[in-house]
């Protein structure tokens, strides 16, 4: 799905984190790489979808990625059933590098010259210091 609209955001991918002998989490390590893709914000039925399937989720910000590249998306168990799996997250450009973690997908895929991925992404908040 070539488009004049897609660009390159940057894309991070943590690890599963673990909790250590003392108790104390520590998180997974974060590989970057890059992802061709288009980011659009999203619809108030997006919002509402998002409100219904995670509730208590921050919604200060969703946005859509629409992208040929399969990425992992968050809130979902491993194949043990215990493990969250940490969606990745998508980077915008400066000056607001603001990071929006994959929280749902839903796939066209039907072998065509179109097949694409449009995800759905929540703003991160960052960690207070």
């Amino acid at each position: 799905m070539t488009s004049p609209f897609f660009r390159s955001y940057v894309l991070k991918r943590e690890a599963a984190g673990h909790y250590g002998d003392d108790g104390i989490y520590v998180p997974g390590t974060v590989t970057t790489t890059s992802v061709s893709a288009t980011v659009q914000p999203a619809s108030l039925t997006d919002y509402d979808r998002v409100k219904n399937e995670h509730a208590g989720l921050a919604l200060d910000g969703l946005v859509k990625v629409y992208t040929e590249t399969r990425l992992i998306v968050g809130d979902k168990r491993d194949a043990s059933g215990s493990q969250v799996v940490n969606g990745d997250i998508i980077v915008t450009p400066s000056p607001e590098n603001r990071q929006y973690r994959i929280i749902g997908v839903s796939a066209w895929q039907v072998g065509s010259t179109i097949d694409h991925y449009k995800y759905l992404a929540a703003l991160v908040q960052p960690t207070p210091k």
